[in-house]
Order: C-alpha cells, then sequence, then structure tokens
C-alpha cells in the first residue's frame, strides 16, 4: 500500500509512524460510508456527534469543548478542515485511500494535531488511454437509496479528467406526531479533478 503520511509517496511498511489505512476498495466492502463509520473499524479513533461540533479522539487525546482547535486534524486531499466542522455529514465517495496517523503530526499536518491525523485522499484522473467508470447503488430500510458513481478518461495525451457523485436518501426513523419526523437525510456531493501530465517528469492535479 502505497502512502503519503509524509508528504511523499512511500509504501506503508517503510513509514516509521503508527497508522491504519483503508483503501477505497476496503472502503466500499467494508462499507464505510462517512468518518463515523471509520471510527468504529480504526483502532483508537473515537468520534461522537456532540451537536454544533464533532468530538474526535486518537489514542484517548481529544478536545470536547467547542471553538477550540481539536488535537486531531483532519486533511481532505491537503485541504485542513478547522474544528472538524462538517465531518460527520461529508460522505466517503470516489475515495483512493484514507490514513489514520496516531501520534503527533506537526511536521507535516501543521502545528495542532499532537494526538494524531486523519488524511482523506480522492482517487485521481487515470492515465490511461482509456475511458472508464463505476456506478454502484444501494437499498435498504427506511426508504434507503444511495447511488454513487464516477468517470475519468484523457482529455488530450497530456490532461486527464475525472467526475464523481454521490447522492443519497434514508427516511425519518423518530415518529414526531406534533411535526416533522425526525432522522430523515439527504446527501448529495460531487467532485471534478484536472491531471496535467505533460512529461513524465512534471504533473499537476
Amino acid at each position: 500500500i502505497t502512502v503519503t503520511a509524509q508528504k511523499r509517496e512511500q509504501s506503508l511498511r517503510d513509514v516509521p509512524i503508527s497508522m491504519a489505512v483503508e483503501t477505497g476498495d476496503s472502503l466500499a466492502k467494508k462499507s464505510i460510508r462517512s468518518i463515523t463509520e471509520l471510527g468504529r473499524q480504526a483502532p483508537t479513533l473515537y468520534i461522537e456527534d456532540q451537536g454544533s461540533t464533532n468530538g474526535v479522539s486518537l489514542r484517548g487525546l481529544g478536545c470536547p469543548a467547542e471553538g477550540l482547535e481539536s488535537p486531531v486534524g483532519f486533511h481532505n486531499d491537503g485541504i485542513a478542515l478547522s474544528r472538524g466542522l462538517g465531518l460527520l455529514s461529508m460522505p466517503f465517495f470516489d475515495l483512493e485511500r484514507v490514513e489514520v496517523l496516531r501520534g503527533p503530526q506537526s511536521t507535516f499536518f501543521g502545528r495542532n494535531p499532537s494526538a494524531g491525523a486523519i488524511n482523506v485522499i480522492s482517487a485521481k484522473p487515470t492515465r490511461e488511454d482509456a475511458w472508464s467508470g463505476g456506478l454502484r447503488g444501494r437499498g435498504g430500510n427506511r426508504s434507503l437509496r444511495e447511488y454513487e458513481g464516477s468517470i475519468t478518461g484523457p482529455l488530450t495525451d497530456w490532461l486527464g479528467v475525472r467526475v464523481a457523485f454521490i447522492d443519497s436518501e434514508r427516511g425519518a426513523y423518530l415518529d414526531n406526531p406534533l411535526g416533522e419526523d425526525g432522522g430523515a437525510e439527504e446527501k448529495f456531493g460531487a467532485r471534478g479533478s484536472l491531471l496535467l501530465h505533460p512529461n513524465e517528469r512534471f504533473d499537476a492535479l
């Protein structure tokens, strides 16, 4: 497994960091659809919904107080998401891998992640000459329906593109005789990326 925990591509076994890695295939096989479900799979990672904020802790270290920076950093494609805002509502789809890094990560992920960091990497456009894609559907009780798809391929010899989406809906499970029932959920997400590779020595995403 190739990881970028030290800001460069390395084999997982060559990186001197305690980490748990879930690839895109393993996320799909284990049906990990969000960071909350990731917390049930990755050892020492604990996540809970605290209303207006999210409680994220690694190895027992976290920050329960609202408005303070968490010692667990969260990065999505290299972008730091401060205070974990929106983490619980962000669906996992079309991902290359998710890295859960345990221990201080200030060298590569800023000053705050003293407990660890969660690094989410989206799938990138392919360099192959042919187009490829996929579509996945899921259904269940409470009128659950979910569709996820992606397509990738070359626009030119030196420019690749990838487009992915997810559309999910689930019915309410809390009966409220005085108003709207609770627990219903609707999510939609889309992502597009371009890969510029004019030669073998340079590329830009």
